[in-house]
């Protein structure tokens, strides 16, 4: 699943705050982490990439309702979840 008008899929999203947040990973680390899997992007995009995260985390904890809402318009989700 992508948001609109973003280059990525939300597995890439996740993956980046996961290494940037929970892993304290620096944009380096980051950038070469992804390129072993294979995705391809330029380090300078990670400044957005980081800002999805965390406005979907945002989103996730503290408005139930709009993003029940988004997903009804939408008629479903994909949830990707790597590594478990």
């Amino acid at each position: 699943m992508m948001l609109p008008q973003h280059e990525f899929g939300l597995d890439v999203v996740a993956l980046v705050g996961v290494l940037r947040h929970q892993d304290h990973r620096s944009v380096p680390e980051i950038h070469a982490a992804l390129q072993r899997r294979g995705v391809e992007t330029a380090e300078r995009s990670f400044t957005k990439l980081l800002d999805r995260y965390d406005e979907l985390l945002v989103t996730s904890l503290t408005n139930t309702r709009r993003l029940r809402r988004v997903l009804a318009e939408q008629g479903r989700a994909i949830l990707a979840l790597d590594g478990m």
